[in-house]
């Protein structure tokens, strides 16, 4: 049983807004012009532009443009190699007013969604198929996402993420193995503020500028590793067939805070440095699963399978009252964030499934 402790509150605000959730309707418009030049020696150069606006009623921005330059080279100069290596840079116009008071928001906080970005992208992947009845298949993309005009709300966002993928075959068994390998990566950094309206941090009011001491920063980091595979054997060619696959995921999450110390508690709402998060979504996945199709008739399928499904689930605030302890230059309070339980808890599900399909 959980007990969450005495605790002293240090600043407790709720805002009450009247204001009614409105329907968001928009429109897209999207121009894209492509160019391939033959290189020779089955090789291609492609280059792109492509323009998209977006009109929005009742959303954060009311337009937005952007405009996206793309460039790849693929070759199959060799019998055994298949490469392509793209890169795309993007940027996108947003017009997206200052939050008035009413609204509860900092005025010059953007959404990510609707916000101003410049975006670089690179994407390379190469199969390699120098070994007989093998498939290596390589995969990368890295990018960058930076939003100019965001003082507040997310800053930029990295991430990267590689596959490798290993197919085998035995055509003459009607055997396919497959097997891969994922890491992904990413580091989202953030930019707020912590306010009371009237009070220490309003923008409106007291604190009227971008920088303050009531500003906070926190950097989101999450790695993502994942195994997997895959067999399907045609246990009598074109009618019977049987598959067996899993995969396993691990992933690992924190946060890290940061924010400048104010002389009083009169002018820094956050006058402390704050703890960081050590554990944030970090998981562990596992699924697994068997199923036998039979081929009924010309265009039905009939297929019985069962699945396994087990999620755990580690975060800092799965205590219901994780502790923010007091740093230095703080001594007036102490700080807890009580996430009310609203934390997903560990699960494990055994699904047994028959199902029918038809191709017309």
């Amino acid at each position: 049983e959980d007990v969450i402790g005495a605790t002293v509150v240090v600043g407790d605000t709720s805002l009450q807004i009247d204001n009614e959730s409105e329907y968001v309707s928009f429109t897209a418009r999207t121009t894209e012009v492509e160019q391939t030049l033959d290189l020779g020696h089955r090789s291609h150069l492609v280059a792109a532009y492509e323009n998209e606006i977006e009109n929005f009623q009742n959303g954060s921005a009311s337009r937005l443009t952007t405009n996206a330059f793309k460039l790849g080279v693929d070759t199959r100069a060799w019998d055994w190699a298949s490469i392509r290596v793209s890169g795309e840079h993007g940027v996108r116009d947003s017009v997206y007013p200052d939050y008035p008071q009413a609204d509860g928001e900092l005025p010059w906080m953007r959404k990510y969604y609707a916000a101003a970005r410049n975006r670089d992208k690179v994407v390379a992947i190469t199969t390699l198929s120098f070994i007989e009845n093998t498939d290596i298949t390589i995969h990368h993309v890295q990018g960058r996402d930076v939003y100019p005009e965001s003082q507040f709300g997310l800053q930029n966002e990295d991430s990267r993420a590689t596959t490798v993928d290993l197919t085998y075959t035995v055509p003459d068994e009607g055997l396919t193995v497959n097997t891969y390998a994922t890491q992904e990566a990413y580091l989202l950094h953030q930019r707020s503020r912590q306010w009371n309206p009237g009070s220490v941090g309003d923008p409106y009011t007291v604190a009227i500028g971008v920088e303050d001491p009531s500003n906070w920063t926190a950097d989101a980091t999450s790695v993502i590793n994942t195994i997997g595979m895959s067999t399907d054997l045609a246990i009598v060619p074109d009618t019977l067939m049987a598959r067996l696959e899993g995969s396993a995921s691990v992933t690992k999450g924190k946060v890290a805070f940061d924010s400048v110390v104010g002389a009083t508690p009169f002018n820094d709402n956050n006058r402390w440095i704050p703890a960081d998060f050590p554990n944030v979504d970090s998981s562990r996945y596992l699924t697994a699963g068997l199923s036998l199709s039979y081929r009924v008739m010309t265009g039905w399928l009939a297929s019985l399978g069962y699945r396994y499904d087990r999620w755990q689930y580690q975060d800092s605030l799965l205590n219901d009252n994780f502790p923010m302890p007091v740093a230095q230059n703080a001594t007036w309070g102490y700080n807890s964030l009580i996430s009310m339980g609203i934390i997903p808890r560990d699960y494990e599900v055994h699904t047994v499934y028959a199902k029918v399909s038809a191709n017309f």
